[in-house]
């Protein structure tokens, strides 16, 4: 289930277009985001800054769309146990779980030092969780709905 949302968002982000407002500086680090692999048209990537618990989504087209919302706090914190672990060695990543063609690129950049990237959908062993949710939590707030891990700043308008 948890390539679900990667895969319905890479189909639906042909919607995003010059319905959003302009879009702001980023919040914090570029966090977490895909680019498009295989796709017929009108292809967009999207990019989630990070500052703490607050995040801002990025949805590029021939427009750009941004949305802006809160981490849960159980989110929060499986981030940085994940990052603590792979700094002290605790995680060792294991080989991708993949089971689709290229379907793009994904990263998750813990900071400066310790930048992740895999096939979107297909996270190596030991981020799958954390990839699962954060994909979830973006499908989400593109949507501008809560969910147990995310919640859409006010007002909010739809990416896609």
């Amino acid at each position: 289930m948890r390539w679900v949302a990667p895969l319905l968002l890479m189909g639906s982000l042909a919607s995003c277009g010059t319905h959003c407002p302009p879009i702001g500086d980023p919040i914090g680090a570029d966090f977490y985001g895909t680019s498009p692999g295989l796709c017929p048209e009108d292809c967009a990537s999207q990019h989630v800054y990070r500052s703490g618990d607050t995040i801002q989504l990025i949805v590029s087209s021939d427009d750009a769309c941004e949305i802006q919302g809160t981490l849960s706090a159980d989110l929060v914190a499986t981030i940085d146990e994940v990052h603590a672990a792979l700094l002290a060695g605790e995680l060792v990543l294991g080989d991708p779980i993949c089971n689709y063609p290229d379907t793009g690129s994904t990263w998750i950049e813990f900071d400066e030092s310790l930048r992740q990237g895999y096939a979107t959908a297909c996270p190596p062993e030991g981020l799958a969780e954390l990839d699962s949710r954060l994909a979830a939590a973006v499908w989400a707030l593109g949507e501008c709905r809560t969910s147990d891990d995310v919640t859409p700043s006010s007002p909010c308008k739809p990416a896609y």
